[in-house]
Protein backbone atom coordinates (compact mmCIF):
# COMPACT_ATOMS: atom_id res chain seq x y z
CA UNK A 1 0.00 0.00 0.00
CA UNK A 2 1.18 3.40 -0.79
CA UNK A 3 1.16 5.92 2.03
CA UNK A 4 -0.98 9.03 1.48
CA UNK A 5 1.05 12.10 0.94
CA UNK A 6 0.28 14.99 3.29
CA UNK A 7 0.58 18.33 1.59
CA UNK A 8 1.48 21.29 3.79
CA UNK A 9 -1.32 23.80 4.17
CA UNK A 10 -0.41 27.52 4.31
CA UNK A 11 -2.56 28.82 7.15
CA UNK A 12 -0.43 31.80 8.13
CA UNK A 13 -1.52 33.92 5.16
CA UNK A 14 -5.21 33.11 5.64
CA UNK A 15 -5.11 34.12 9.31
CA UNK A 16 -3.47 37.40 8.41
CA UNK A 17 -6.12 38.18 5.79
CA UNK A 18 -9.00 37.35 8.16
CA UNK A 19 -7.56 39.56 10.91
CA UNK A 20 -7.14 42.45 8.48
CA UNK A 21 -10.74 42.07 7.32
CA UNK A 22 -12.06 42.07 10.91
CA UNK A 23 -10.06 45.20 11.78
CA UNK A 24 -11.37 46.95 8.70
CA UNK A 25 -14.93 46.08 9.69
CA UNK A 26 -14.41 47.40 13.22
CA UNK A 27 -12.80 50.71 12.20
CA UNK A 28 -15.23 53.64 11.68
CA UNK A 29 -15.93 54.52 8.09
CA UNK A 30 -14.72 57.96 6.98
CA UNK A 31 -17.02 60.15 4.89
CA UNK A 32 -15.95 60.52 1.30
CA UNK A 33 -14.10 63.68 0.45
CA UNK A 34 -16.76 64.41 -2.13
CA UNK A 35 -19.48 64.78 0.56
CA UNK A 36 -17.34 67.18 2.61
CA UNK A 37 -16.71 69.33 -0.45
CA UNK A 38 -20.41 69.36 -1.30
CA UNK A 39 -21.29 70.55 2.23
CA UNK A 40 -18.87 73.46 2.09
CA UNK A 41 -20.17 74.41 -1.36
CA UNK A 42 -23.76 74.42 -0.08
CA UNK A 43 -22.70 76.62 2.85
CA UNK A 44 -21.08 79.15 0.51
CA UNK A 45 -24.14 79.13 -1.74
CA UNK A 46 -26.41 79.80 1.26
CA UNK A 47 -24.29 82.77 2.32
CA UNK A 48 -24.43 84.22 -1.20
CA UNK A 49 -28.22 83.80 -1.29
CA UNK A 50 -28.58 85.58 2.08
CA UNK A 51 -26.39 88.47 0.88
CA UNK A 52 -28.39 88.73 -2.34
CA UNK A 53 -31.66 88.73 -0.36
CA UNK A 54 -30.44 91.61 1.80
CA UNK A 55 -29.39 93.57 -1.29
CA UNK A 56 -32.80 92.98 -2.88
CA UNK A 57 -34.57 94.12 0.29
CA UNK A 58 -32.56 97.36 0.27
CA UNK A 59 -33.27 97.85 -3.44
CA UNK A 60 -37.02 97.25 -3.02
CA UNK A 61 -37.08 99.67 -0.07
CA UNK A 62 -35.34 102.36 -2.13
CA UNK A 63 -37.81 101.79 -4.97
CA UNK A 64 -40.73 102.26 -2.59
CA UNK A 65 -41.85 98.61 -2.69
CA UNK A 66 -40.93 97.73 0.91
CA UNK A 67 -41.37 99.55 4.21
CA UNK A 68 -38.28 99.51 6.40
CA UNK A 69 -38.90 98.89 10.12
CA UNK A 70 -36.69 100.75 12.61
CA UNK A 71 -36.89 101.76 16.28
CA UNK A 72 -36.56 105.05 18.07
CA UNK A 73 -33.36 106.08 19.83
CA UNK A 74 -31.02 105.07 17.02
CA UNK A 75 -29.30 106.80 14.11
CA UNK A 76 -30.28 105.54 10.66
CA UNK A 77 -28.98 106.37 7.18
CA UNK A 78 -31.20 106.15 4.10
CA UNK A 79 -30.84 106.66 0.38
CA UNK A 80 -33.71 108.45 -1.34
CA UNK A 81 -34.01 107.60 -5.04
CA UNK A 82 -34.93 110.45 -7.37
CA UNK A 83 -38.69 110.95 -7.66
CA UNK A 84 -39.62 107.90 -5.56
CA UNK A 85 -41.29 108.04 -2.15
CA UNK A 86 -39.56 105.90 0.44
CA UNK A 87 -41.58 104.66 3.44
CA UNK A 88 -40.18 103.92 6.89
CA UNK A 89 -42.02 102.56 9.94
CA UNK A 90 -40.68 103.76 13.28
CA UNK A 91 -41.65 101.40 16.13
CA UNK A 92 -42.25 103.03 19.51
CA UNK A 93 -41.44 101.33 22.85
CA UNK A 94 -44.00 98.71 23.85
CA UNK A 95 -46.29 100.10 26.54
CA UNK A 96 -50.03 99.51 26.61
CA UNK A 97 -52.11 102.67 26.89
CA UNK A 98 -49.04 104.93 26.90
CA UNK A 99 -48.89 108.22 25.01
CA UNK A 100 -45.52 109.25 23.58
CA UNK A 101 -43.94 112.59 22.85
CA UNK A 102 -41.82 112.09 19.73
CA UNK A 103 -38.92 114.27 18.66
CA UNK A 104 -37.70 113.53 15.13
CA UNK A 105 -34.95 114.98 12.98
CA UNK A 106 -34.07 114.20 9.37
CA UNK A 107 -31.26 115.96 7.50
CA UNK A 108 -28.77 115.43 4.70
CA UNK A 109 -25.90 113.09 5.49
CA UNK A 110 -22.86 115.34 6.07
CA UNK A 111 -20.53 112.55 4.92
CA UNK A 112 -22.23 112.43 1.50
CA UNK A 113 -23.43 116.01 0.82
CA UNK A 114 -22.16 119.56 1.03
CA UNK A 115 -24.07 121.02 3.97
CA UNK A 116 -22.92 124.64 3.62
CA UNK A 117 -22.66 125.66 -0.06
CA UNK A 118 -21.03 128.97 0.94
CA UNK A 119 -18.21 127.31 2.85
CA UNK A 120 -14.65 127.82 1.58
CA UNK A 121 -12.99 124.90 -0.22
CA UNK A 122 -15.80 122.30 -0.01
CA UNK A 123 -14.82 118.69 -0.45
CA UNK A 124 -15.02 117.93 -4.21
CA UNK A 125 -15.99 114.32 -3.47
CA UNK A 126 -19.21 115.38 -1.71
CA UNK A 127 -22.51 115.62 -3.54
CA UNK A 128 -24.21 119.02 -3.81
CA UNK A 129 -26.91 120.04 -1.38
CA UNK A 130 -30.33 118.53 -2.16
CA UNK A 131 -33.73 119.47 -0.79
CA UNK A 132 -36.22 116.75 0.14
CA UNK A 133 -39.73 116.35 1.59
CA UNK A 134 -40.80 114.63 4.81
CA UNK A 135 -44.27 113.50 5.88
CA UNK A 136 -45.38 111.80 9.12
CA UNK A 137 -48.53 109.66 9.37
CA UNK A 138 -50.08 107.07 11.69
CA UNK A 139 -50.86 104.00 9.58
CA UNK A 140 -49.40 101.96 6.73
CA UNK A 141 -52.44 102.82 4.61
CA UNK A 142 -51.85 106.56 5.00
CA UNK A 143 -48.20 105.99 4.17
CA UNK A 144 -48.95 104.03 0.98
CA UNK A 145 -51.64 106.51 -0.13
CA UNK A 146 -49.47 109.57 0.54
CA UNK A 147 -51.52 110.97 3.39
CA UNK A 148 -53.22 112.43 5.20
CA UNK A 149 -50.12 113.41 7.13
CA UNK A 150 -49.98 114.32 10.79
CA UNK A 151 -47.19 116.72 9.94
CA UNK A 152 -45.20 117.48 6.81
CA UNK A 153 -42.32 119.64 5.64
CA UNK A 154 -41.25 120.30 2.06
CA UNK A 155 -38.11 121.28 0.14
CA UNK A 156 -35.62 121.56 2.99
CA UNK A 157 -32.17 120.14 3.68
CA UNK A 158 -32.95 119.60 7.36
CA UNK A 159 -36.30 118.80 8.99
CA UNK A 160 -37.04 118.84 12.71
CA UNK A 161 -40.41 118.22 14.34
CA UNK A 162 -42.17 116.93 17.44
CA UNK A 163 -45.64 115.54 18.10
CA UNK A 164 -47.59 113.35 20.52
CA UNK A 165 -49.15 110.01 19.63
CA UNK A 166 -50.67 106.98 21.34
CA UNK A 167 -50.10 104.68 18.37
CA UNK A 168 -47.56 101.86 18.65
CA UNK A 169 -45.60 103.27 15.70
CA UNK A 170 -45.58 106.06 13.15
CA UNK A 171 -44.63 106.18 9.48
CA UNK A 172 -42.20 108.44 7.71
CA UNK A 173 -42.35 109.19 3.97
CA UNK A 174 -39.29 110.65 2.23
CA UNK A 175 -39.17 112.07 -1.29
CA UNK A 176 -36.67 114.10 -3.33
CA UNK A 177 -36.36 115.30 -6.92
CA UNK A 178 -32.78 114.04 -7.12
CA UNK A 179 -31.08 111.13 -5.38
CA UNK A 180 -29.77 112.06 -1.96
CA UNK A 181 -28.65 110.53 1.33
CA UNK A 182 -30.22 111.44 4.67
CA UNK A 183 -29.77 110.71 8.36
CA UNK A 184 -32.80 110.15 10.59
CA UNK A 185 -32.90 110.26 14.39
CA UNK A 186 -35.88 110.11 16.75
CA UNK A 187 -36.57 109.97 20.47
CA UNK A 188 -39.76 109.00 22.29
CA UNK A 189 -40.55 109.92 25.88
CA UNK A 190 -43.75 109.01 27.78
CA UNK A 191 -46.16 111.81 28.48
CA UNK A 192 -49.16 112.04 30.79
CA UNK A 193 -51.24 113.99 28.29
CA UNK A 194 -51.48 112.39 24.87
CA UNK A 195 -53.64 113.54 22.01
CA UNK A 196 -55.62 111.24 19.82
CA UNK A 197 -53.46 109.42 17.30
CA UNK A 198 -55.86 110.29 14.48
CA UNK A 199 -55.84 114.01 15.14
CA UNK A 200 -54.15 116.33 12.66
CA UNK A 201 -51.08 118.09 14.00
CA UNK A 202 -50.18 121.57 12.87
CA UNK A 203 -47.67 122.06 10.09
CA UNK A 204 -44.51 124.10 10.42
CA UNK A 205 -45.34 127.79 10.58
CA UNK A 206 -49.04 127.34 11.42
CA UNK A 207 -50.65 129.02 14.43
CA UNK A 208 -50.97 127.21 17.74
CA UNK A 209 -54.79 127.34 17.71
CA UNK A 210 -54.96 123.77 16.46
CA UNK A 211 -52.65 122.63 19.25
CA UNK A 212 -54.78 124.40 21.85
CA UNK A 213 -58.03 122.89 20.61
CA UNK A 214 -56.44 119.46 20.37
CA UNK A 215 -55.03 119.78 23.87
CA UNK A 216 -58.50 120.53 25.20
CA UNK A 217 -59.83 117.35 23.60
CA UNK A 218 -56.94 115.25 24.88
CA UNK A 219 -57.54 112.92 27.82
CA UNK A 220 -55.00 111.87 30.38
CA UNK A 221 -54.23 108.25 31.03
CA UNK A 222 -55.89 108.46 34.42
CA UNK A 223 -59.10 109.72 32.83
CA UNK A 224 -59.07 106.93 30.27
CA UNK A 225 -58.59 104.32 33.00
CA UNK A 226 -61.40 105.88 35.02
CA UNK A 227 -63.71 105.78 31.98
CA UNK A 228 -62.93 102.09 31.47
CA UNK A 229 -63.72 101.38 35.14
CA UNK A 230 -67.02 103.27 34.89
CA UNK A 231 -68.05 101.30 31.79
CA UNK A 232 -67.14 98.04 33.55
CA UNK A 233 -69.18 99.02 36.62
CA UNK A 234 -72.16 99.91 34.46
CA UNK A 235 -72.04 96.54 32.70
CA UNK A 236 -71.80 94.71 36.04
CA UNK A 237 -74.69 96.74 37.47
CA UNK A 238 -76.90 96.00 34.47
CA UNK A 239 -76.22 92.27 34.74
CA UNK A 240 -77.05 92.25 38.48
CA UNK A 241 -80.30 94.16 37.81
CA UNK A 242 -81.45 91.62 35.19
CA UNK A 243 -80.63 88.72 37.55
CA UNK A 244 -82.72 90.24 40.32
CA UNK A 245 -85.71 90.59 38.01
Amino acid sequence: MTAALKLPVATHGLAKQSSSASLAAMSPSKPPLRDAGLGSELSRTKEKVEELTKELDVLFAEMGQNTVLIRTGQRHEFRIAAGITRSIEVRLPASEGEAWHVEAECRLDPTKHVIDPLADNPDPQLLPEELFDVGYCDTARHSSEGGPYRQSSEAQAAHSTHFTTDFSSFFLNLCAKRTCYVVFKSKATPTETGQSGGAQLKKDGDSTDSDDSTGKRAATRAERKLNRKIRHKRKTFSVDTRDRK
